[in-house]
């Protein structure tokens, strides 16, 4: 089975961190927000989460694009982050998973004129 990047993530470890923030978060706090430092806005990164209880880790990718899937019609729209404009001639490629788990290769191609891509 091929490995993906979100998959191996722990093995970044051993990388220094280019920025740690500490923060204590109380009992009753569901969510807790932390502002991205400056110095990593725009950068992809693995972001490493720990607790005493929980060790996680994130693969961020910095993007201009804002993928809309609609997976009820097989459809996907991709838009400029910025201006929220529909992006022509993006190049797609759709994997999809087998009943026993495997990722497959299903379709590729680009978006048409209003951004759209149906898989």
């Amino acid at each position: 089975k091929k490995k993906k990047l979100k998959d191996e993530a722990h093995q970044f470890s051993f990388v220094k961190p280019q920025a740690r923030v500490d923060r204590v978060v109380k009992e009753d706090e569901h969510i807790v927000e932390i502002p991205m430092p400056e110095s990593l806005k725009g950068k992809n990164m693995v972001i490493e989460v720990n607790s005493d209880d929980i060790q996680r880790f994130l693969t961020f990718y910095s993007s201009n694009l804002r993928v809309l899937v609609n997976a009820d019609f097989g459809e996907l729209r991709v838009l400029d982050t910025n201006t929220l404009k529909a992006l022509p001639k993006v190049y797609v490629k759709v994997y999809c998973q087998s009943s026993d788990g495997q990722e497959l290769f299903f379709r590729d191609g680009f978006t048409d004129i209003r951004g759209k891509f149906e898989y």
